[in-house]
């Protein structure tokens, strides 16, 4: 046996040991990929995607609510054509990228629960930062006004609360791993991921659309 071999040999018996042991898993660690979309002043609907990471911790308990801690960083694209600003002196810009970082805490309230299955509704709180950049990659920071691009004295800050809610479900293999599927709204408590509050719609906060895909590992059983 080449030493190439060992590691594989040594991943193929572990997977097969928690196979034969495996009972329920009671706590997980999540890895997940995701995509975003923004919808506020400069996108009227969710029509441009951009890439997410995603991990975290599941606590899996075989009841009604689990709970879980999260962590995600990714980017959304804001852009438009048609945008005219209210204020003839002010220049908004049409296109801004914003990426992002955020962690947050989570229930899950299960309305299907299986030996294989669990779909459920969740709802969670976190903390979220935010850089915004224009097209050519320049960061738009707080005390800039580029190109008279916010209303006077407007200025944004870069951190924010925000809300996730949305629907989720899981699928367990019999070696105890899971295939996580989540759909829901990230609900930033602000109006700035496009770089703009005022000469929009200052009423409304912008939204962004998530979905993503994770494989959940097994760290403990019961």
């Amino acid at each position: 046996m080449s030493f190439k071999t060992i590691p594989l040999v040594g991943a193929l018996l572990l997977l097969f040991s928690v196979n034969a042991s495996a009972q329920y898993p009671v706590r997980m660690l999540e890895i997940g990929i995701g995509s975003n979309s923004y919808k506020g002043d400069l996108n009227s609907s969710f029509d441009k995607w951009a890439p997410s990471f995603h991990t975290g911790l599941r606590f899996n308990w075989e009841k009604r609510i689990n709970l879980s801690v999260e962590g995600m960083f990714g980017k959304i694209q804001a852009q438009s054509t048609t945008y005219i600003s209210p204020d003839p002196d002010k220049n908004p810009l049409r296109f801004v990228e914003s990426s992002f970082w955020g962690v947050h805490a989570e229930g899950n309230l299960n309305f299907v629960q299986t030996k294989r299955w669990k779909v459920y509704l969740y709802q969670g709180v976190g903390f979220m930062r935010f850089t915004l950049k224009d097209e050519e990659g320049n960061k738009l920071l707080e005390f800039e006004n580029i190109s008279d691009s916010r209303a006077d004295g407007e200025s944004l800050d870069d951190r924010t609360i925000y809300l996730p809610t949305g629907l989720g479900a899981i699928y367990f293999l019999k070696n105890g791993f899971g295939i996580s599927g989540k759909i829901g709204l990230l609900n930033p408590l602000t109006d700035y991921l496009d770089n703009m509050s005022e000469l929009g719609d200052p009423d409304n906060n912008d939204m962004v659309l998530q979905g993503r895909i994770s494989l959940l590992v097994p760290l403990r059983f019961d």
